[in-house]
């Protein structure tokens, strides 16, 4: 995993440079839309870097990520990323997780986001974040358009399909459980986590 983190921030540091000398060499109009794919690199850098770091300073096994601090940070970054407004609500407010559980936790709430704009046109994402005893309930809903028009809720053949396959994957692999709901109002992802 992190031979794949180092390669992935080698491979992006030199896109970056390459595209800094290439823009030197464009003509001003061609060089003013260079610079905002250079800081998107620049961000993707800085996002990617922040999960190495997180992922290598704590121990996996002690509860080392504040899900309202640690998880708001990286929900904003993505939110600010993709240009939508954010509401992120935490109970309690003094709620940790084991850092691995973070770490996915993370790229959920990044993957989702990233989504909700990308697929759903969404401008709002509104992420709920609570437990019981054994479990960490994590609801992410936006206000997009859904899957699009071309596809029924009631297709109930198509239901995998409807799901976002990154997201589900790594739910899966946490031995959690998701549920979608969807209408041309928005998706709402309903993640059910073990926390043991």
């Amino acid at each position: 995993g992190r031979d794949i983190h180092d390669s992935l921030l080698q491979s992006l540091t030199a896109v970056g440079l390459r595209m800094k000398v290439l823009e030197s060499r464009l003509p001003d109009a061609a060089r003013e839309e260079m610079v905002p794919l250079r800081q998107e690199v620049t961000k993707v850098q800085q996002r990617l870097r922040y999960f190495v770091t997180d992922s290598r300073s704590r121990p996996l096994s002690r509860p080392g990520f504040v899900v309202l601090t640690d998880g708001r940070r990286i929900a904003s970054m993505a939110a600010n990323q993709w240009g939508c407004s954010l509401d992120y609500d935490v109970t309690p407010e003094n709620l940790n997780v084991p850092s691995l559980l973070g770490t996915h936790l993370g790229f959920v709430m990044t993957e989702a986001i990233a989504n909700a704009v990308k697929h759903g046109q969404a401008s709002e994402v509104r992420i709920t974040i609570s437990r019981d005893e054994e479990q960490l309930h994590v609801k992410i809903k936006d206000n997009g358009i859904g899957f699009g028009e071309t596809r029924s809720p009631d297709a109930g053949a198509h239901e995998v399909e409807m799901t976002p396959r990154s997201i589900e994957e790594r739910v899966t692999q946490l031995s959690g459980k998701m549920k979608v709901d969807w209408s041309p109002k928005g998706v709402t992802l309903d993640i059910d986590l073990p926390l043991r």
